[in-house]
């Protein structure tokens, strides 16, 4: 049972690495402000893990705005309201 969990856990960790390709610069900006939120430091593997579960998350909640959407909340009344709040 352990071996077909640990096998599932690193196929699980190729998938997410493979499916968000990272340049060298954007893993040292990961790792730099990583480091400086959670005071923990992150080897690349580690790093391709979070990142990638992040812009996961990210891809499965973000919309971006309709233009009738963008127009709304940029009237002056709805920012106004924002800075209120």
């Amino acid at each position: 049972m352990d071996k077909v969990c640990s096998t599932s856990r690193i196929i699980s960790r190729l998938l997410i690495c493979f499916s968000v390709m990272l340049t060298n610069q954007q893993i040292q900006k990961f790792k730099e402000l990583y480091q400086k939120r959670f005071g923990e430091v992150l080897d690349d593997e580690q790093v391709a893990v979070k990142a990638g579960k992040l812009l996961g998350l990210i891809k499965l909640i973000y919309k971006p705005l309709t233009k009738k959407e963008f127009e709304k909340f940029s009237e002056p009344s709805a920012r106004q309201t924002k800075e209120q709040a």
